[in-house]
């Protein structure tokens, strides 16, 4: 199942998480310059804590910006096994 994540990060509450990010990511070649993007608008603006800042905080500005962040859901006791034969389909296909 995929969906659209609104937000993402440590900002967002137990109550209000629908999954966890593992850290995983797989961007299109737009998604690569979408996120360089924000990351070089982020970096002149001289952001505060991005030195410090992780993946989850460059997605959430990217959000912010319009830009879509879609989430690959894995659900169940086979999770690990299931995201790794997603990721080998992906090697596969690509």
């Amino acid at each position: 199942m995929r969906t659209r994540v609104l937000r993402i990060g440590p900002d967002v509450t137990p109550d209000e998480a629908h999954g966890e990010f593992i850290g995983l990511a797989m961007l299109s070649g737009a998604g690569v310059e979408a996120l360089r993007s924000v990351h070089a608008e982020l970096a002149e603006q001289r952001a505060e804590g991005l030195e410090r800042s992780s993946l989850t905080h460059i997605f959430q500005a990217m959000i912010d910006r319009g830009h879509a962040v879609i989430a690959v859901v894995f659900i169940g006791f086979a999770t690990l096994a299931v995201a790794a034969a997603f990721l080998d389909l992906m090697a596969i296909r690509h």
